[in-house]
């Protein structure tokens, strides 16, 4: 009886050691969240998000939380729990790193190819050809920034989403500033334009603009931060621009009033 007290008092104190505390996460899920977090980061820099990493980590990072099913609360109880049991920190780290090592192994041997991204049910891809950043200052004499899509960069049903950050000083002299996006079909164009505050403040902007499903598409022309003073000294810094080609699997759910999913997909 004494040796099954001291036998089942071992296996309680060997549970204990190797248990955590309510609402901090176990190592194995701790060791998949912080390996697809570091994945995550690998990926923002091979994206060119290096200029915009702590939104592209608050997107990442959101995605992968919800992946476990785990909150902000618990994932933040945990990194502390953990930074108090070194050992145990130091276990989770050591298999995160054997799995990134072997998933180099796997990519150096080539066992993973580059796939071409198939355009699927609200799929969004980065189509922005050019830089996500323009200073346009007071020794500048540009007053907008010009962009163009080609027929075959869009199908039909598609939209696109352009949102982008934008501080204009109220220094700036120019009057009217606006964006402007003009789709030309075969015997008609859309147009839409958004205008600018000149307040000084870093302001978020987001423009929505879909494309026919039943007329054929030409191109799709636009202008950020137009004015009217081609004269005029600008003051003003566009940042983080993205342009999101939007697919959809069935093309006319575009026209829904509805846009509360893409909304949320790309609040802050």
């Amino acid at each position: 009886m004494k040796k099954l007290l001291i036998c089942f008092s071992a296996v309680l104190l060997l549970f204990a050691c190797n248990s955590t505390p309510k609402g901090v996460l176990s190592e194995k899920t701790m060791t998949d969240v912080l390996y697809d977090m570091y994945l995550a980061d690998a990926c923002n820099t091979v994206k060119g998000n290096v200029a915009n990493i702590d939104s592209a980590k608050r997107q990442s990072y959101r995605y992968i939380l919800h992946k476990y099913n785990v909150s902000v609360a618990d994932f933040d109880s945990s990194m502390v729990w953990y930074a108090v049991h070194p050992q145990t920190q130091s276990d989770v780290y050591d298999k995160v790193n054997l799995r990134l090592q072997a998933l180099l192994k796997d990519v150096n041997a080539g066992k993973y190819k580059q796939i071409i991204p198939v355009l699927t049910e609200n799929d969004t891809v980065d189509v922005w050809p050019m830089s996500r950043r323009f200073d346009l200052t007071a020794g500048t004499l540009r007053n907008k920034v010009l962009f163009h899509f080609d027929s075959n960069q869009f199908k039909k049903g598609n939209a696109l989403l352009l949102t982008y950050k934008l501080k204009l000083n109220k220094t700036d002299q120019a009057s009217g500033n606006r964006l402007k996006i003009k789709v030309t079909y075969s015997g008609k164009t859309d147009s839409l334009v958004s205008y600018a505050r000149k307040d000084g403040i870093w302001r978020h902007y987001r423009v929505y603009m879909p494309i026919s499903n039943k007329l054929t598409l030409n191109s799709i022309d636009g202008s950020l931060l137009e004015c009217s003073g081609n004269d005029k000294h600008q003051s003003a810094i566009i940042d983080d621009i993205r342009s999101y080609r939007i697919a959809y699997a069935n093309a006319k759910k575009h026209n829904q009033s509805d846009k509360s999913w893409w909304q949320k997909l790309f609040s802050k």
